[in-house]
């Protein structure tokens, strides 16, 4: 079995700013009036710089993306062949993980143009891990993409309605292909399966665009349980914060059932 590459595209779109919330202090009387620190804070702190300053990116699974995305990088340019395009990936996986959606995605196609320039053979199933990356990628992107345009909550009601289909289609629509052809090799990836009817959701073409062969059924996604859907009203009751952290509540605070 014998894969070749696909065309990719790439969304030429600026990159979205996210804004930390930060508590305004409150005035003092007197400016020029210093706060106090505990010796015992100021000891903790130095413990902690003194941690993080120890941490080996390398052997931490969840964090600190961009510092390994440096790291393999690095071990790319003084490596050749297999190894150096393994670094690469792993390198841009990083990066995909960080959140920087975009420059992965462009990194990839540029890895893809090298390697047929240079004529290299990607072994089958490292392609199939790349085009789950990089599909991923582009689901990603979508997200990204319409979350910042409309946020609606029906987009994060699964199985998704109507209501919940992007309005900025191509992150996904860019997925589909990619995931048709993993399917294609791998007709056994449940998880790409799923996946790809997730991508026609997205765009509003489940269940009649999905090739027969690896739609899933409506049932597939029904609720042994029966639920209300519970809407979602952070932004409309303005608590809805743009930041780095955030959670969620979810309860019947009026007692309607």
């Amino acid at each position: 079995m014998h894969l070749k590459p696909i065309a990719f595209y790439f969304l030429f779109l600026a990159f979205s700013c996210f804004y930390a919330c930060q508590d305004t202090p409150a005035s003092s009387p007197d400016s020029t009036t210093k706060p106090t620190v505990d010796s015992n804070t100021i000891k903790m702190a130095q413990l902690i710089n003194e941690a993080t300053a120890r941490v080996n990116p390398e052997n931490v699974n969840y964090y600190l993306n961009r510092d390994r995305s440096a790291i393999f990088a690095k071990k790319a340019s003084t490596s050749k062949d297999q190894d150096r395009m393994k670094n690469l990936v792993r390198s841009t996986t990083e990066l995909l993980n960080a959140g920087d959606t975009e420059t992965a995605i462009l990194q990839f196609q540029n890895l893809f143009t090298e390697l047929g320039k240079k004529g290299v053979a990607i072994p089958d199933q490292l392609q199939l891990e790349i085009f789950r990356v990089i599909g991923a990628a582009y689901l990603k992107l979508g997200q990204q993409k319409n979350q910042q345009a409309n946020n609606s909550s029906a987009a994060h009601l699964f199985p998704l309605s109507e209501k919940g289909t992007y309005t900025i289609k191509q992150g996904p629509k860019t997925a589909i292909p990619i995931y048709e052809r993993i399917l294609q090799a791998s007709p056994q990836d449940l998880r790409t399966r799923y996946l790809l009817n997730l991508a026609y959701m997205l765009i509003g073409e489940y269940p009649q665009g999905v090739p027969a062969k690896w739609l899933i059924p409506a049932k597939g996604f029904a609720s042994d349980i029966e639920m209300t859907a519970f809407k979602e009203i952070a932004k409309n009751s303005e608590v809805a914060i743009k930041g780095l952290m955030g959670g969620c509540v979810m309860e019947d605070f009026n007692n309607d059932g």
